[in-house]
């Protein structure tokens, strides 16, 4: 009986480890206390919490933003940029970013920090759990260049 408990436990702690390791920001990992973290970057970072709950339950991305709330009995991040006030892009498909593997799935409006934008980089090709997904902050070259970023489907 010990045996299948321990067993039961190692399972568990086994899923858990891997639906929370799936969504890091790509950061130094030499942030130190006090440390000032953009609040754009922040804000990602929990949706894209939610992005990794909502694929493993699901198999799959949401249609729509708005369906994350069903994820979590917590209340959602805004999902619009704190620094701009315009609501994130969510493409479903995601858009190729040049040099990277994965796909943009949710990124700020306009390069709005300092040039840049924070996004949302997820492995789209993935259709059943783990997903893995990270924050990252992007030039306008290796995406946006040459065209205006289409909105996802559900989005003005």
């Amino acid at each position: 009986m010990n045996r299948r408990l321990d067993l039961l436990g190692l399972a568990c702690g086994m899923a858990l480890a891997v639906v929370a390791a799936g969504c890091q920001t790509q950061a130094p990992s030499t942030r130190k206390p006090g440390d000032v973290v953009d609040p754009c970057a922040d804000r990602l970072h929990g949706i894209c919490g939610r992005l990794l709950l909502y694929h493993s339950l699901n198999g799959k991305l949401p249609a729509d933003l708005a369906d994350l709330k069903t994820v979590d009995s917590a209340p959602m991040p805004p999902l619009s940029c704190p620094a701009s006030g315009r609501p994130y892009v969510y493409n479903r498909e995601g858009l190729p970013v040049s040099g990277r593997s994965g796909r943009l799935v949710l990124y700020d409006p306009a390069p709005t920090h300092s040039g840049m934008r924070w996004g949302i980089l997820a492995d789209v090709a993935v259709e059943k759990p783990p997903l893995t997904a990270g924050v990252i902050l992007l030039s306008e070259r290796p995406v946006f260049s040459g065209s205006k970023p289409s909105p996802g489907p559900g989005q003005p």
